[in-house]
């Protein structure tokens, strides 16, 4: 089961919080912009800087231990909404960073506007396997073949930003 452990002060002291999924906003529980360590017992976990997995910068971590906000890969303590990605698939992301509304995929979707989600994709974690992301429904049009990996801008994945409409596996 995932599990994330999230600390008041550095080296796992003071207050703490475990979660095992997503929460948009930690204030809720008393920790927005006042995190200094944490723990990942088991999953792969977004952190973001602002409620509702917002904020420039957000960063992605590894089962571990991680003593400060430096060693989480942060420049201040404020953090403010975790998100926990799935063992496997793909997620789509509304921004780029991997901000916004996340859609979690295990199988193939020829129209992303079944999911309310055609045409918004600008950012995607590839968890496992190789996707296909297609301009267009029903896997037709330019096509992307995307390999396990981050892709935080269209950019580098080298597909169109908003312009995906359906996806499959390779």
């Amino acid at each position: 089961m995932a599990k994330i452990t999230i600390y008041k002060d550095i080296n796992f002291g003071g207050q703490s919080w475990e979660y095992n999924d997503s929460k948009s906003n930690l204030k809720d529980d008393g920790f927005g912009d006042k995190v200094s360590s944490c723990k990942v017992e088991d999953g792969r976990w977004i952190l973001y800087k602002d409620s509702n997995y917002g904020g420039n910068d957000c960063r992605i971590l590894d089962p571990g231990e991680y003593a400060d906000f430096h060693a989480m890969g942060l420049s201040d303590n404020s953090l403010d909404s975790l998100r926990l990605l799935p063992i496997s698939g793909i997620c789509l992301f509304e921004h780029d960073n991997y901000r916004g509304q996340m859609v979690a995929l295990a199988d193939a979707v020829s129209d992303l506007k079944e999911i309310n989600f055609d045409n918004k994709t600008s950012s995607v974690i590839v968890v496992s396997s190789t996707w296909n992301l297609y301009e267009d429904k029903d896997f037709q049009g330019d096509k992307w073949p995307l390999h396990v990996g981050l892709y935080a801008t269209p950019k580098l994945g080298d597909f169109n930003n908003d312009s995906i409409s359906s996806v499959k596996l390779q």
